[in-house]
């Protein structure tokens, strides 16, 4: 039994690399085709375009109604706005200064910066917990 599972577990694993492998690969896609619908459209127009697509496809996806109060709506519609505008736009507004490889090694590189300080704030987090520990433990 134990094998099955530890087979089952590989194959998730593989299956979750594929996916991954995938994503990145779109990803790095969609940075050479923006950079050449920049040739005919405005960075504003391209997200705009790009938006409805992905609402179409998370409606296609997800085609039930989702019960939401207005007030929820609202900072979902904000949250998702924000996203775009300082995400997309700016990533738009980039490759029309650069190249579409300099702007995907300026995007690959922030989930690593998060990471590294994400690790930074953990360690000085442990610190104080050693401490209260350390103080705790003299009572």
């Amino acid at each position: 039994m134990y094998n099955n599972f530890n087979k089952m577990f590989r194959n998730r694993i593989l299956l979750f690399h594929l996916i991954t492998a995938a994503v990145v690969v779109i990803w790095g896609i969609t940075f050479v085709c923006t950079k050449q619908l920049l040739n005919y459209f405005s960075a504003f127009e391209i997200l705009v375009i790009r938006f409805v697509l992905a609402y179409i496809f998370l409606c296609f996806l997800y085609p039930h109604k989702i019960k939401l109060t207005k007030f929820e709506n609202l900072l979902l519609a904000l949250a998702g706005l924000t996203g775009v505008v300082l995400y997309q736009f700016t990533e738009n507004l980039a490759l029309n200064y650069t190249t579409a490889s300099n702007v995907s090694i300026i995007v690959a590189i922030c989930p690593i910066f998060c990471c590294v300080d994400s690790f930074s704030s953990e360690v000085k987090h442990r610190k104080y917990r050693i401490i209260f520990q350390e103080n705790l433990n003299n009572f």
